[in-house]
């Protein structure tokens, strides 16, 4: 485990709750709002098996404390138990989740779709408060524990590459493109994706919101005509993933056609069109 930092941020969620739908299927259901229609069941092939009751108040047995007359999830001592362990430290997130009121410092209370957490299963759930925590160790000690490698290998998205091509000296000398998605969260006109051209020389981006991918053609022509009518210059060099929207007949023949050279990137290397890839994660974390 690596705990790093005094303070820890909390998130105090609601746990979800899912209403059954009615099954149509099920003996007796009418879907047309009649009334309900009894079928005779059919006999079993064991009628030495009968259903089992759950047991009396009295005769109920914790299995946390061994006493009877309640079961573990109203044992006191379970209970108090809760309370004392109820913390669970991810340290490969910048933010810890609970879903019991606790005491932190400051507890800022959050309005209805301020942060919604995406749970496994796609469902939102809508996040109350946050906070932060001074986490204290049972010894009474602070940032007690050890770098933990596996921690901090995890958060690595790959290793440092360290190769330095040769810079563009000239505006539109070099162009790097990449299309990203498609996305689980959509855009107000319904765009999944986004493709992005970025100069080699002045870093300067444009990005195209697009529903298909197909579209990347239409938008790097219409990136063409106003950098190349804007600038006075033309488009030298395209450097891209080996993506079908880039080696389709159509977009291979126009560059042809405006003397562009193609320059894809050999397969399983993303590092060698790094600029377009740091660029879009940097846009990715802006918009979250």
């Amino acid at each position: 485990m690596n705990i790093q930092g005094k303070k820890n941020q909390v998130l105090m969620v609601r746990s979800a709750s899912v209403k059954k739908k009615p099954n149509p299927k099920k003996r007796g259901y009418n879907s047309k709002g009649k009334k309900k229609v009894n079928v005779a069941a059919k006999h079993g092939t064991n009628n030495n098996k009968k259903a089992s009751k759950a047991p009396p108040p009295e005769e109920r047995q914790c299995f946390e404390c061994n006493n009877m007359g309640h079961w573990k999830r109203n044992c006191p001592e379970y209970l108090a138990k809760l309370k004392l362990n109820t913390w669970v430290f991810d340290t490969g997130c910048g933010y810890h989740i609970i879903n019991v009121l606790q005491e932190p410092k400051s507890w800022r209370k959050l309005k209805q779709g301020d942060i919604e957490l995406i749970i496994g299963d796609g469902k939102r759930v809508p996040v109350l408060a946050t906070g932060t925590y001074h986490l204290s160790c049972p010894s009474g000690l602070e940032d007690s524990f050890d770098n933990c490698e596996s921690c901090l290998a995890g958060k690595l998205t790959k290793d440092p590459f360290t190769h330095v091509g040769e810079r563009s000296k000239d505006l539109l000398g070099l162009i790097h493109t990449d299309v990203c998605g498609p996305f689980i969260t959509i855009s107000r006109n319904h765009e999944r994706y986004f493709v992005s051209f970025i100069g080699d020389y002045s870093r300067y981006v444009y990005v195209y919101l697009m529903k298909h991918k197909h579209e990347t053609f239409e938008k790097f022509k219409e990136f063409q005509n106003e950098v190349e009518k804007q600038l006075d210059k033309s488009i030298k060099t395209l450097r891209s993933d080996r993506g079908g929207e880039y080696l389709s007949l159509k977009f291979l023949n126009h560059l042809k056609e405006h003397g562009i050279i193609s320059l894809p990137t050999p397969p399983g290397t993303p590092q060698l069109n790094g600029v377009s890839e740091r660029r879009n994660r940097a846009l990715l974390n802006m918009v979250r």
